[in-house]
């Protein structure tokens, strides 16, 4: 079994006055289990384009925000 997790920091660039949400950075994290060893995988930056492929369905989940693509500059 491979388990990843995909993590982002995000910010409201206008402290929740809208709903506007802009991801300033990405790291994954996660585990394998073969053969009954458990082997943790460390922390892997992510890349714009990590956060982007994850766009449809936050707009999907949460149609009343706006999610930049992209990460912050």
């Amino acid at each position: 079994m491979l388990w990843r997790a995909h993590s982002f920091l995000c910010v409201s660039p206008d402290a929740v006055l809208t709903r506007r949400v802009q991801a300033i950075a990405g790291f994954s994290w996660g585990f394998d289990i073969s053969k009954g060893v458990i082997t943790v995988v460390d922390p892997q930056p992510l890349d714009a384009s990590n956060w982007d492929e994850h766009l449809a369905l936050l707009t999907f989940s949460y149609p009343n925000w706006a999610f930049d693509r992209g990460y912050r500059q």
